[in-house]
């Protein structure tokens, strides 16, 4: 069960930064899973079969048009794009990918054991050094809002709660 969560979260990851939609076609989904199975130990030959037990089984992806699938809900993508996230080494590095998942990574902040480091690495690692950009932290802070995280108090996160505070200042004059 385990595999199969971290399967799809990894799936959906893909999905959400290589295509760029909430839409995707089963060739799509082929893709994804030549590109991934052998993370999985899974057989290249079975790519049909996997597909097929997505589609008919687990109720997780519903069919939308002719062959193109969508997730039951968008958050359900969302979250699991936020547990693949989470369970990285490291926060992803690359500015696009980072600018293209603010609600996915407001959930990571979330699901995080110390929410208020992973928020302060996030924006001080990751944001601040490529500059504010309101496109990414309205809606990261909005869906951030709604998550409810457990933050505490430290130094780094006055900081960086500090430093948003402060460029949002800076953007309205």
């Amino acid at each position: 069960v385990d595999r199969k969560m971290e399967f799809l979260s990894r799936m959906a990851f893909e999905l959400s930064t290589r295509y760029k939609t909430l839409n995707f076609s089963k060739k799509e989904i082929e893709k994804i899973y030549k590109h991934i199975h052998k993370e999985f130990k899974l057989p290249e030959s079975e790519v049909h079969q996997v597909v097929r037990e997505i589609e008919s089984h687990n109720g997780i992806f519903l069919q939308s048009g002719n062959d193109m699938y969508e997730f039951a809900h968008k958050s359900l993508q969302e979250f699991l794009t936020a547990e693949y996230i989470h369970g990285l080494d490291e926060l992803p590095s690359n500015k696009d990918l980072i600018l293209l998942l603010p609600n996915e990574l407001a959930i990571a902040t979330t699901l995080a054991s110390n929410q208020s480091a992973y928020f302060s690495k996030l924006v001080l690692t990751r944001l601040k050094p490529e500059g504010f950009n309101p496109l990414f932290m309205s809606p990261y802070l909005t869906r951030l809002y709604s998550e409810k995280p457990d933050f505490t108090i430290s130094e780094l996160f006055a900081t960086a709660s500090l430093y948003i505070n402060s460029s949002f200042v800076l953007q309205s004059f």
